[in-house]
Parts: C-alpha cells; structure tokens; sequence
C-alpha cells in the first residue's frame, strides 16, 4: 500500500490487514521499492500523484524486476493523461478516490485466488 497520506495509507493497511492480508504501508514509492527489495510483495496497491515518484514510474521500476505483480491503481484526481498512460503500460485497475472498500476487498480476495492457483 503506497500512498503520500500517511493516514490513509495505515488506514487502508489497517483495512486490508483485517481481511486477512498481509501489508505493508509505505509513505513514497522510494519507501515501496526499498520493502519490496527485501520482502517479496504479491499485489501492489499505490496512489497515482504522489511527490517524488509517482505511481506510474513507481510501476515502471516495479515491472522491471517484478513482472508478475498485480498492481492496482488509486487516484483523487482527473489526471485523465497520466490515468491513460498507465493503463497503456499494463495496469487493469485504476480506483477513484474515496476508493469504495467492498470492491477493493473483492479485488484483493480475487487476486489471492488467483495467486494460489498458480
């Protein structure tokens, strides 16, 4: 879970965790790629605009050394050209802020299906 609002961040960790997953909240995409060095990471949840390193060239380092990662995408903004680039790089999930909870889970639990079928 990568998001630059801190509290949001632990906030959807907190959510996620209470459904059984596994989570960690980073607060940059700087923060992201050093865990995900150390820890192996299944689905990749992350904010669009973000200071620093937004959430596509976060997903671009990401693909690179993990190809198979599931990445999910949220945005509070109508940044349609970034949104669109994204989705042309290979992400199928892109969620707009106040991300609806119940469609998230459903999300996840789907992923983690398909994971443990593979």
């Amino acid at each position: 879970m990568v998001d630059d609002n801190a509290s949001l961040a632990m906030l959807m960790a907190d959510i996620l965790e209470a459904e059984g997953f596994k989570v960690h909240a980073a607060n940059s995409g700087a923060e992201a790629l050093k865990f995900m060095a150390e820890q192996p990471v299944d689905i990749l949840l992350t904010d669009v605009k973000m200071p620093e390193m937004n959430g596509l060239e976060l997903f671009r380092q990401v693909k690179q050394a993990y190809p198979d990662i599931v990445t999910i995408f949220m945005t509070a903004y109508a940044a349609h050209d970034l949104i669109q680039q994204v989705i042309a790089e290979g992400v199928k999930t892109v969620l707009i802020k106040p991300v609806d909870i119940k469609f998230l889970l459903l999300l996840f639990k789907a992923h983690r299906r398909l994971l443990l079928n593979n």
